[in-house]
């Protein structure tokens, strides 16, 4: 399996030879160059009581000890990939994602969101999204709403609350809570607060 014993990010990008020619799984440059590096890693250990057994190997090892295998996806999204695993490791993968939120029963939601889109001209309105699994410390979330109005388009700001914080105007900086009025939409668990 490729990953095993990778010696240049050019190999890491060619997709093992059991792998679907007209997969769209593809490795970028800088996730080779990754691989790479965490495959060094370990080797040469001059840490007392370490191995020299390399990180690629280590997660070769937990695959090999394991009854299944465990990833965070679905069949449609990366099945081939999840096939290959389950062939060259013999266990059974178990795919346990994404996960869906539960749907939100306001109707007028979405309404109000269209209403609010429609105050503006088409493609002029940013939309930061970055899902449920983000979580910004306040200093970062505050520089991204700065950074956000600075570019003086009106703006959709889907995120959750940072770390800190209870709520997105808890988060807000103080200009931004005078400045933001009309121009921005902020939404926090499906509901919004402009």
């Amino acid at each position: 399996m490729r990953g095993e014993n990778p010696s240049s990010e050019a190999e890491m990008m060619e997709p093992p030879p059991s792998f679907p020619v007209d997969s769209s799984i593809k490795l970028h440059k800088h996730e080779a160059r990754l691989i790479v590096a965490l495959h060094s890693m370990g080797k040469n250990s001059s840490n007392s009581g370490s191995s020299s057994v390399s990180f690629t190997q280590r997660l070769l090892l937990a695959f090999q000890d394991r009854d299944a295998i465990a990833f965070k996806t679905t069949r449609e999204i990366k099945g081939p990939y999840c096939e290959i695993v389950e062939h060259k490791f013999k266990k059974p993968v178990v795919l346990a994602g994404p996960v869906l939120p539960e749907p939100i029963e306001t109707s007028n939601t979405e309404e109000n969101w269209s209403k609010w889109l429609e105050k503006f001209q088409e493609k002029t309105v940013i939309l930061c999204a970055f899902g449920r699994e983000c979580n910004l410390k306040k200093d970062q979330y505050q520089e991204l709403v700065l950074g956000l109005e600075l570019t003086g388009y009106p703006f959709f700001a889907a995120l959750k609350p940072p770390i800190e914080a209870e709520t997105i105007e808890e988060a807000l900086p103080e200009v931004s809570k005078r400045e933001h009025k009309g121009k921005a939409l902020f939404i926090q668990d499906g509901q919004s607060n402009n």
